[in-house]
């Protein structure tokens, strides 16, 4: 088979040694810049040098078994990365090679998975690693795809119990313990929680006929919702129309919305929980 086969049948990446009858096509292919050889014994098409998962493959090609860690495991499981300068593995040695990074790490089979034929870490035990340097929004991602439960990350969190970090992860999971799926939903959470307001449950299910909605942050009795507004201008017209039909949906059914910014959490918190606390107000009234 011919190198331009191989190469389209493996994606654009080979580890050399299991190819020696195209030892010279591939020297040929590197000296011209075609290929590059981003670590050592494997080959990527030149085109494919930044692409996330031409990269994983070929962590995965240098280090056979040993799993991807970090940003590595979380892309492939829980939120993709439009790019990955840094790819960390778990090894029984420490190497560095051109943003291939191997840290001396042994992980129990049991929190080993694969994805795409890749080892990585199972991904509550890569929210918990995140957490443990600060990294919050692959939590927040995986509660929503429902990928974890801060039940699990807690799971891994005590399977690793000696581990550096692990205060400040059981920090964020205490933060995060009204299920916010999104960095902003974790800072209008902490907005409510200052601001003394209860009654209310973060991405609780809202049954309404045979559909079931979930609102950011829902007062059950009052039938109110509270929605943090992230939309930009992405935002397709399929998913404006799902959000109006939603909200039609939810006034029709009895509910009251109320969508807030960024702005308004950070610039006025105070005046926001004022504003929530009206609407709780009135509609105890209506009652």
């Amino acid at each position: 088979m011919s190198l331009d086969e191989e190469l389209a049948l493996a994606g654009g990446v080979l580890r050399c040694r299991d190819h020696p009858d195209l030892r010279s096509a591939i020297s040929r292919a590197v000296q011209r810049g075609r290929l590059l050889r981003p670590v050592p014994g494997v080959v990527v098409v030149s085109a494919l040098a930044d692409d996330p998962l031409a990269r994983l493959r070929v962590a995965g090609l240098w280090r056979p078994g040993d799993p991807l860690c970090l940003d590595a495991a979380a892309h492939l499981a829980i939120s993709p990365r439009a790019l990955l300068p840094r790819i960390v593995i778990a090894g029984r040695a420490v190497m560095s090679v051109h943003g291939f990074e191997v840290r001396e790490r042994r992980i129990r089979p049991e929190w080993i998975t694969t994805r795409h034929g890749l080892a990585i870490t199972d991904p509550s035990l890569t929210v918990a690693d995140q957490l443990a340097v600060g990294f919050t929004s692959d939590l927040h991602d995986g509660l929503r795809r429902r990928v974890v439960s801060l039940g699990s990350v807690r799971a891994a969190l005590d399977a690793h119990a000696y581990r550096h970090g692990n205060l400040l992860v059981r920090r964020q999971l205490w933060l995060a313990r009204e299920n916010p799926w999104s960095d902003g939903e974790a800072v209008m959470h902490e907005v409510f929680r200052t601001g003394h307001l209860i009654g209310w449950h973060g991405n609780a299910a809202i049954h309404v006929g045979n559909r079931t909605f979930y609102g950011d942050a829902v007062f059950t009795r009052a039938r109110l919702i509270v929605e943090l507004d992230g939309r930009d201008h992405h935002s397709t017209e399929v998913d404006q129309r799902a959000d109006r039909a939603r909200r039609n949906a939810l006034t029709a059914a009895g509910w009251r919305v109320l969508v807030l910014t960024m702005d308004m959490l950070l610039a006025c918190p105070d005046e926001t929980v004022a504003m929530i606390r009206d609407a709780l107000t009135r509609g105890r009234r209506r009652q």
